[in-house]
């Protein structure tokens, strides 16, 4: 069974990557950065969009069986606090399209908005797991929690691995890799 997903707020598409590695396929990339789609075009190919998500129809978006979504961390985590940018914003609306199935990753700080966190765990319909904090290293080469929501209208049974190897950044990097401008 292939299972396509829709990405929103991509950026460079690491959790594309994942996503891909799991076996799933990117139906389309949404990103806003230049930069990000660029970097996504040359390694994951052209499924990238570049589009502002606050500005796109949810009627337009079709043949996807799951949503991903890695909203803007910046709006959410407590360094935020320093800069007076730790709003929480209206993004997380955009994942009330009633797909089959969505996925949300974010910070653990994500919890402080009781409106957020309401709305993405109280959809009618959906069997909702939430997973705070799990430990980015079992997939990343850092030391920090992620916030994980899954919401299936399908019961499911996932726990994220305790056991799982830690990733290093030699793992992560290619060999030879060439930059480019």
């Amino acid at each position: 069974m292939n299972i396509t997903v829709n990405s929103y707020f991509s950026g460079a598409g690491l959790f594309d990557i994942g996503l891909l590695e799991g076996g799933l396929q990117i139906g389309k990339s949404f990103e806003i950065d230049l930069r990000c789609c660029k970097v996504q075009y040359q390694t994951l190919g052209d499924h990238v969009v570049q589009a502002d998500i606050s500005q796109k129809l949810a009627l337009n978006d079709e043949g996807y069986d799951a949503m991903i979504f890695t909203y803007p961390c910046t709006k959410y985590s407590a360094i935020a606090d320093i800069h007076g940018t730790r709003t929480g914003d209206e993004l997380f609306l955009h994942a009330l399209r009633q797909p089959e199935m969505y996925v949300i990753e974010n910070v653990p700080g994500m919890k402080k908005f009781k409106v957020v966190m309401k709305t993405m765990t109280r959809l009618p319909d959906y069997y909702i797991e939430v997973f705070c904090p799990v430990n980015a290293s079992n997939w990343l080469p850092q030391n920090r929690g992620r916030l994980i929501v899954i919401a299936s209208r399908k019961q499911f049974n996932f726990r994220p691995s305790k056991k799982a190897k830690a990733t290093t950044l030699k793992e992560i990097l290619e060999k030879d890799a060439k930059g480019s401008t």
